[in-house]
């Protein structure tokens, strides 16, 4: 604390004092029985649970269920859950999912206003989270773990974004997005002093700290790369290395472990992997992707507010569009990326899986029923996007049909993969106006 970037001494005694109350709950943590989860497994986001090995995985919040459900974090002492749900706004509930309640209150739908990646402050007071509320940037928000208290974090033309705080309560760390890639910032709590902790091209970005304030985790990949790798980092930013492959790494609360996503068989499952390295395991094996595991803590003692009172809102019918177009398309970029159009001999089960969640993508968006011009659009390029994507998986399969007659389909086979990557070239521009017109 021999860097306050400015702040007062009147701040600076607060923060002293704040670091002592918070000492003894973010150093007593152990780890809970189960790790929440955002899975798309059953067709939607939606927030599941599992037993810390990965068994009896459930879906957890139905009552809270929305245009979208997931990004979940528990609060210090594990008692509850913060998420998002509803019309994209935040929620609490339970450890058990019942009595769930509004944190945020959305702006649906006179505007399109989104609420997400929510973390709860080691003392149990606060809440940052990731906003959009209009303007054209995203940022960071801090409300009062009653619902009281909403403000703006940062104040900036930027995107921020994946808001982690430290564990004694004094910084926040976070990605700043900006036009040619995302980088690790923190700042302290009261929003000032920014300090950036990762430079380069790379995509860098969801950090979080370990139990005992020495060491970042976080996501880094080339470019628009899907290959993300899990990276540590010394909290001042330096000694950067590379730790596995995955993506979106969680600190289980002792220090013990990490957990994370990543790429297996076509889908995204959950991992977890020892903090030396050793023992990774495989969490959970569903089909659909599974993503931001977050372990229950446990053993800390803290005074939480009471929970906020507003009920849950009816989800409006322009939010379920939105939803429904998130949870669908990233398993089309999953299918895409495992394909390899060189080695046909493997190219069929990847083009029928690749079938398969396109057109089961074209179906969920048909089924909406947005009420806005601006909902109808998105309907129209979701459905226009996963069409160019189920065309593309059906050249793909005609073309492991003509391979075995050799030269003699040569010709057409080459037409065939132009035809593709027009349906890709559609898919990409439909998919990019669509994201345009959701507003993230």
């Amino acid at each position: 604390m021999t860097r306050l970037w400015k702040l007062g001494a009147a701040v600076a005694f607060a923060l002293a004092l704040a670091a002592t109350q918070l000492a003894t709950a973010s150093t007593v943590a152990t780890n809970g029985g189960v790790f929440s989860f955002t899975s798309l497994r059953a067709g939607n986001a939606a927030l599941f649970v599992a037993n810390g090995n990965g068994t009896r995985a459930r879906r957890l919040t139905l009552a809270g269920a929305g245009a979208y459900q997931g990004d979940a974090a528990w609060s210090p002492d594990g008692s509850r859950l913060v998420f998002t749900c509803g019309n994209f706004e935040l929620c609490v509930a339970s450890a058990n999912g019942s009595a769930a309640t509004r944190l945020t209150t959305s702006t649906w739908p006179a505007k399109w206003s989104y609420d997400f990646e929510p973390a709860w402050s080691p003392d149990g007071t606060r809440i940052v989270f990731t906003a959009k509320r209009g303007g054209i940037s995203t940022g960071l928000w801090i409300v009062n773990a009653d619902g009281t208290g909403l403000r703006k974090l940062i104040d900036s033309a930027a995107d921020e974004v994946s808001a982690e705080w430290s564990p004694d309560g004094l910084r926040i760390a976070y990605g700043r997005v900006t036009a040619t890639n995302t980088d690790v910032f923190v700042i302290n709590a009261d929003g000032r002093g920014a300090q950036r902790l990762t430079r380069g091209k790379a995509y860098e970005n969801n950090p979080d700290w370990s139990p005992d304030g020495t060491t970042i985790a976080y996501e880094r990949a080339r470019d628009a790369s899907l290959a993300s790798e899990v990276w540590l980092m010394n909290a001042s930013g330096g000694d950067q290395r590379r730790f596995t492959a995955g993506q979106a790494p969680s600190w289980a609360p002792d220090g013990s472990l990490l957990l994370f996503s990543a790429p297996e068989s076509g889908d995204d499952e959950i991992f977890s992997v020892r903090a030396d390295g050793s023992g990774s395991t495989r969490l959970t094996r569903s089909r659909g992707g599974d993503y931001t595991p977050n372990l229950r803590p446990a053993g800390v003692t803290v005074t939480l507010p009471a929970a906020p009172s507003t009920p849950l809102a009816a989800v409006h019918r322009d939010a379920r569009v939105v939803g429904t177009f998130l949870a669908r398309y990233p398993q089309i970029y999953r299918d895409l990326s495992g394909l390899n159009i060189r080695k046909v001999g493997t190219l069929a089960p990847d083009a029928r899986r690749l079938l398969s969640d396109a057109d089961a993508g074209r179906k969920a968006m048909s089924a909406t029923r947005p009420v806005s011009a601006r909902g109808r659009r998105l309907r129209t390029h979701g459905i226009a996007g996963f069409t160019a994507a189920s065309k593309a998986a059906r050249i793909l399969l005609e073309v492991v049909r003509l391979a075995p007659e050799g030269k003699a389909a040569a010709k057409r086979i080459v037409e065939l993969q132009k035809t593709y990557q027009a349906q890709l070239n559609t898919l990409d521009r439909r998919f990019g106006h669509a994201f345009v017109g959701i507003g993230l």
